[in-house]
């Protein structure tokens, strides 16, 4: 459901400029498309809710597909508003010996090509574990 967020934005803003009948039915169908999404992800938060749900509300992007192409787009309005999720850029970057970083640059780092979790923010953390048990 993001993936096809995702497509939308690119075609509609591609086509706004040469061709904006064609850009504006795809913003007509891609509205119809966010309540239909809506609707299914409410249904998916509820199912999240029952005792024996094992699964993620988080969304998975299909394999082979570019990640970067969410890259700047803002993600569909149920994502936080239904499901509760916040969508967060994170950036890495490798060095040899994360301890020479400053204090500051020192909380992720990705080392021999793992990424490590040098230090969290308690406050982060409990403020997640309060927001996964609300409605």
């Amino acid at each position: 459901m993001v993936d096809d967020h995702v497509d939308y934005w690119h075609v509609i803003a591609s086509t706004l400029l040469t061709d904006p009948a064609l850009a504006h039915m795809l913003q007509r169908e891609w509205r119809y498309r966010t309540r239909i999404n809506t609707s299914v992800a409410a249904h998916i938060a509820k199912t999240s809710k029952l005792a024996a749900f094992t699964g993620s509300l988080i969304p998975s992007e299909h394999e082979g597909r570019d990640s970067r192409l969410r890259n700047g787009i803002p993600m569909p309005s149920w994502l936080e508003d239904i499901l509760g999720l916040q969508v967060v850029d994170v950036e890495y970057k490798e060095v040899d010996d994360p301890d020479s970083l400053p204090e500051a640059e020192r909380r992720h780092y990705v080392a021999n090509g793992l990424a490590h979790e040098a230090e969290f923010e308690e406050d982060l953390v409990i403020q997640l574990m309060e927001n996964l048990g609300t409605d």
